[in-house]
């Protein structure tokens, strides 16, 4: 059989691979004089007549021809026109075979379902098709070309046997024709699925469904095919590569190595990169790992989109060095994804932070570094022996999240008679934070001739506040 194009071939082979199974029914109905192979009569049986007089080839060897593709089929009844009938189903049979399983398939309507517009998608070839009509069209151009008959006849019993052997023939290009267009109304449907979405994550399910439609007929997944750029190519095969390679495409931008106190939250922007303007909606699942650990000790799923928070309060975590795991979850989108995007940063949780801002008002030159030193120290000394699990920073900052924070606002105030030198006047404040909120504040102000004097009054005023450092202590033990 001369083939116009690689395709058709495919088609006829696939067709041999599904009509085995769908014709054993159809034959087992036939009577015995449709069965093969030939078997000769009984003994009884005289031959009595045959026409032509010499038995052709194409009984032996089916004809080969350029405009036509040929078919030969033999049956034997007690009636010649009934033997002839029966032949001539048979060659029809083998025409059927070579379109496909369409003639013994109930055509029915399938959906599959958008979760993006919520709504039902008709997909799947022709509906309502059956046997009749299409056999109608498709074998119509079949044609008996010639007819062997050979005929037997019982002396004893008065009965005739007549047994038929016909050839028949269709137009090569007529088949041909026919079997392109059998493979495009299957390839139309699913390709028409195919349309521009603006998210990833849309796009991904788009080709997931079509993916999921083809598993469900094999026929479909072997015969349907895309017209691509390189050329004619298996759909099913063309859709699994636009999916995956646009899975492969979604990424997460690095994230850099994160320090957070303990008990406190988790808080970063994570930014996904697609070949989309937008991703869309994603779930992702946040695993922390501990050094020795498999499993996770922490496990969220957020929904994830182009630039989302990852934000994770209250961790329970020891101090020490973590491993934190983001895992997009392409694979909930379609089952046909074979990988789902990760990304893995260090996570360092450290003690709770008291921050000593130092905060000079007024005249500056009065106040010097030594005073300063000496005030902080007594303070760093003072909260050490309340017990606090914390450790302190002589630098300026903002407290993170929980901790507190001690600020001391120092200043020269000019001498007031009768005294001769200035006062160093000493604001002390008290702040604990938990989560963003105060807990609990204390103020005092006072006053000295010189800085032994405020260093004396802060120690003091340290050690005069042992309930706010009870409740700072409980909080960060919890």
């Amino acid at each position: 059989m001369t083939v116009r194009n690689g395709f058709v071939l495919s088609v006829i082979f696939c067709m041999g691979v599904f009509i085995s199974p769908l014709y054993s029914r159809a034959q087992a109905e036939e009577t015995n004089a449709n069965k093969q192979p030939y078997i000769s009569p009984a003994p009884s049986f005289e031959m009595v007549r045959v026409e032509p007089s010499e038995k052709p080839k194409w009984i032996l060897e089916t004809p080969q021809n350029a405009n036509f593709i040929y078919f030969t089929g033999m049956a034997e009844a007690g009636i010649e026109t009934e033997a002839r009938e029966a032949a001539f189903r048979y060659c029809l049979s083998q025409v059927a075979g070579l379109y496909g399983n369409l003639v013994r398939e109930d055509i029915s309507e399938r959906s599959v379902w958008s979760k993006d517009s919520e709504k039902t998608i008709t997909d799947m070839v022709i509906f309502d098709e059956n046997i009749s009509s299409y056999i109608d069209t498709v074998v119509s151009g079949v044609e008996a070309a010639a007819y062997y008959t050979e005929e037997y006849y019982n002396s004893n019993t008065n009965r005739k046997l007549f047994k038929v052997w016909i050839l028949c023939r269709i137009a090569r290009k007529k088949a041909e024709q026919n079997i392109a267009d059998f493979a495009k109304n299957i390839s139309e449907p699913y390709i028409n699925l195919l349309v521009k979405h603006d998210t990833a994550n849309s796009a991904l399910l788009m080709y997931g469904n079509i993916l999921a439609s083809l598993e469900q007929k094999p026929l479909h997944r072997t015969v349907a095919y895309y017209d691509s750029p390189g050329g004619r190519v298996n759909l099913y095969n063309y859709i699994d590569i636009q999916l995956n390679t646009l899975a492969s495409g979604i990424t997460f931008a690095g994230i850099p190595s994160l320090r957070v106190p303990k008990n406190c939250t988790l808080k970063t922007n994570i930014t996904i990169d697609s070949p989309f303007e937008s991703s869309g909606v994603i779930d992702c699942v946040i695993g922390i790992y501990g050094a020795d650990t498999a499993s996770p000790l922490e496990s969220r799923k957020v929904a994830a989109s182009d630039i989302f928070s990852l934000e994770l309060p209250n961790l329970r975590l020891n101090t020490g060095s973590y491993t934190v795991r983001l895992e997009l979850l392409l694979t909930e989108i379609s089952p046909f994804i074979r990988r789902n995007p990760t990304i893995s940063f260090s996570l360092e949780v450290t003690p709770v932070t008291a921050f000593v801002v130092i905060d000079i008002l007024g005249d500056n030159d009065g106040i010097g570094e030594a005073e300063k030193n000496t005030l902080v120290q007594a303070l760093q000394r003072g909260i050490k022996n309340s017990g606090v699990p914390v450790s302190l920073s002589m630098e300026a900052g903002e407290p993170d999240g929980s901790g507190f924070t001690i600020t001391l606002a120092l200043r020269k105030q000019p001498p007031v008679l009768p005294l001769k030198s200035p006062l160093t006047i000493c604001d002390v404040t008290l702040a604990f934070s938990w989560n963003g909120s105060v807990r609990e504040s204390e103020t005092k102000q006072f006053s000295e001739i010189n800085a032994v004097g405020a260093v004396r009054e802060a120690r003091k005023f340290i050690e005069g506040n042992e309930i706010f450092f009870d409740n700072v202590k409980r909080t960060l033990e919890q």
